[in-house]
């Protein structure tokens, strides 16, 4: 939870340019943030509080959320084996219907 007295509010328009570049160069978009805060990724979503119509968060806040992320991220990458035999038994499917089809086999 972030303590508007304690953490170091950034508004929501103020993040992009606290936060590397894309590879393309570009800052991220405002949107970015407003999606990160409402949908989040993976399930983890960027703490925000909101003081007068102005929505804000802290560099404690994207701290946690990057932290977050890149832990999910690890283990999501655990399943990535399973993913791609289940897609080779696909094409293996897809190669051998195609045979079939054609009379090959």
């Amino acid at each position: 939870m972030i303590d508007i007295i304690g953490d170091n509010l950034i508004s929501f328009r103020d993040v992009p340019s606290l936060l590397p570049r894309r590879p393309n160069g570009k800052k991220l978009h405002l949107s970015v943030i407003y999606r990160w805060a409402k949908k989040g990724i993976k399930g983890t979503t960027l703490e925000f509080t909101k003081v007068g119509g102005t929505m804000y968060t802290s560099t404690r806040a994207l701290q946690k959320f990057s932290e977050q992320l890149a832990t999910s991220s690890n283990h999501t990458n655990t399943c990535l084996p399973q993913l791609a035999r289940t897609r080779q038994a696909e094409i293996n499917r897809a190669a051998t219907a195609v045979r079939k089809e054609l009379t090959l086999d």
